[in-house]
């Protein structure tokens, strides 16, 4: 369960910024929205937040900076060699801050512990990587921490407790790796749960041209999930009768000859004893016939909610936290709607999974759908770079529509636009 999350000197951020699905003090109204950890260190949660700016605001960066974490914990220990270049941009306005690492930190929560990990990073190396966890019962404990000296070299202290091979696991961490990623992938048993979560619990999409239809196809070829998928196609689409799935193993002669060798060994690596599915939707004719359509006979709308079902219900299952960037991009308002709103329903969202979009559909903020905590902007300033902030600074009144705040200005978050006219 995500808490906080906070970037400094990345993009378009220049002073640190920070995301939280801490749940304030809100009335009873809109129930659903968040949930009770049992913890002191984040007693209540939310179940989603959804994030407003105009173009070039920052909304990307953030979902940017997100995956950058994620991707860098995943993959820093097992890919890369020293000296390779990291995919991390400072703040470009601000000459100070060319020269400084970008920092990233995330506050999480696993199996009621409470995690603090984060690291600072410019191109070439770590500057600094500190991991803490508070138990239960309240107890902070410094895990370990890595900081740069002036001559390269670190300072290291790894809290006596953690068991394993700790002179080994340092010795082992490139100057652009990661030391958790690092002492997990040489047999970490202590930082094993942390790693897990963000490597694998964390889902960052930086749009929607990151899902395939394999989760969606999966699912319904078991049949088991087949039923909940055409549950969300029939929210929009009530003309869909059924999904028809073909299973087939993946063949090397299928990929294209003109691949590059590197690109095919890639894949036939990552495609090996797996199966491939082909889906296609099934529509009854005038004559009460079932007439079944090719994926690519269907609508783009279409094509995106399915694509998107099958990992909405994996992370309603699983409790994962889900975080898209431009959900709203092809998707009617309703279909939108639909989808963030079974975050918010007892019955399908079981395991407090949690959902973090930016968009620019507004109707989202009609009948006040969403909590005022639950409502962020980014707006952006020559002077400080992006900015985020909740809906929840301008202490709406309890009947305030947000919706007509928004659109009015009153919340910033809004492009600035020229009116054009005859002469």
């Amino acid at each position: 369960m995500l808490v906080r999350f906070s970037i400094r000197n990345f993009r378009s951020f220049r002073d640190e910024q920070t995301l939280t699905l801490e749940a304030g003090r809100q009335t009873t109204a809109r129930r659903g929205r968040s949930f009770a950890t049992g913890l002191k260190t984040a007693p209540m949660l939310l179940k989603g937040a959804v994030i407003y700016g105009a173009n070039s605001g920052g909304k990307s960066n953030l979902v940017r900076a997100m995956s950058f974490l994620q991707l860098f914990v995943a993959n820093s220990a097992r890919s890369g060699q020293i000296g390779d270049v990291l995919d991390v941009d400072a703040y470009r306005l601000d000459p100070a801050l060319l020269d400084e690492p970008s920092q990233f930190e995330i506050i999480f929560i696993v199996d009621r512990t409470t995690y603090q990990y984060g690291f600072a990073v410019d191109q070439q190396k770590i500057h600094h990587e500190w991991l803490y966890e508070t138990a239960f019962e309240g107890r902070l404990r410094h895990i370990f921490s890595r900081d740069i000296r002036s001559d390269g070299n670190y300072d290291w202290y790894v809290n006596s407790r953690v068991r394993g091979e700790r002179k080994l696991w340092q010795e082992s961490t490139r100057p652009n790796a990661l030391f958790l990623s690092v002492a997990v992938q040489l047999n970490s048993v202590e930082f094993q749960e942390p790693f897990e979560w963000l490597s694998g619990k964390f889902r960052v999409l930086l749009g929607q041209e990151q899902i395939s239809q394999s989760v969606t196809s999966s699912i319904c070829h078991a049949a088991e999930g087949k039923t909940s998928v055409l549950d969300i196609l029939r929210s929009v689409d009530p003309g869909v009768c059924d999904v028809i799935t073909t299973e087939e193993d993946f063949r090397e002669s299928d990929l294209p000859e003109d691949l590059p060798n590197e690109v095919r060994t890639e894949v036939i690596k990552n495609m090996k004893g797996r199966k491939l599915y082909q889906a296609e939707i099934a529509r009854r004719s005038i004559n009460g016939d079932l007439v079944s359509f090719d994926m690519e006979d269907e609508s783009t709308g279409t094509n995106i909610l399915y694509n998107l079902a099958g990992p909405w219900l994996e992370t309603l299952k699983r409790g994962y936290t889900l975080v898209i960037d431009e959900l709203d991009s092809g998707l009617h308002p309703l279909a939108l709607k639909a989808l963030v709103s079974m975050f918010f329903d007892s019955s399908k969202n079981t395991s407090n999974a949690q959902l973090i979009i930016t968009c620019h559909e507004a109707t989202l903020l009609r009948e006040n759908m969403l909590r005022s905590d639950q409502v962020w902007f980014i707006d952006k300033t020559p002077e400080a770079g992006s900015r985020l902030y909740p809906l929840s600074e301008f202490k709406p009144k309890q009947n305030e529509s947000f919706l007509r705040g928004y659109l009015g200005g009153r919340y910033g978050g809004i492009p600035v636009t020229r009116s054009y006219h005859d002469a």
